[in-house]
């Protein structure tokens, strides 16, 4: 079903171009057209061996950051703002929330997720940190999450059609 649907996706548009690497922010990007079953070319593109300086690509993204979504004519970077672009574009009825207060807070959790337990994670994730240091940032994640946003590890929350919390 789903190799179907990218087929016949691609066939009625220019099929999109994600440029960057799964290693890098635009693994967010990536896993969105994944949830949207959207067909997709991904442009390896290496920020650490130097892709991103070329200028070929800095006519697409001035900045020379990765990720970079082109779609037909239109290219965007930074990978929130490429997410939000596909669920509007792309995601109505199963990414996208309906109301304008749905998407309210849907921005609101998605931005207090980036400033506030981003950089933690990430320590995590690229092995910045020793075993110790997984407790600390642990710790640290568990604080964020049970200070002024307590409500995060009790409630569920209903955005657009999907349920999502604990």
């Amino acid at each position: 079903h789903d190799a179907l649907l990218r087929y016949a996706n691609s066939r009625w548009r220019e099929m999109l171009k994600v440029y960057g690497i799964s290693q890098s922010r635009a693994l967010r990007t990536l896993w969105m057209l994944e949830e949207l079953g959207l067909a997709y070319e991904h442009v390896k593109t290496n920020f650490a061996t130097g892709d991103t300086r070329k200028p070929e690509f800095l006519e697409i993204n001035p900045n020379g950051h990765v990720p970079v979504l082109v779609d037909g004519d239109f290219a965007i970077w930074e990978s929130m703002a490429i997410n939000w672009y596909l669920a509007d574009r792309y995601g109505k009825g199963k990414l996208w929330p309906a109301s304008e207060r749905e998407r309210g807070h849907a921005l609101q959790w998605s931005f207090w997720v980036v400033t506030e337990c981003e950089s933690n994670l990430l320590d995590c994730l690229l092995g910045r940190v020793g075993r110790r240091g997984y407790r600390r940032i642990g710790g640290a994640v568990a604080e964020q999450l049970d200070g002024d946003h307590g409500e995060v590890l009790t409630q569920s929350f209903q955005v657009g059609f999907e349920r999502c919390g604990t």
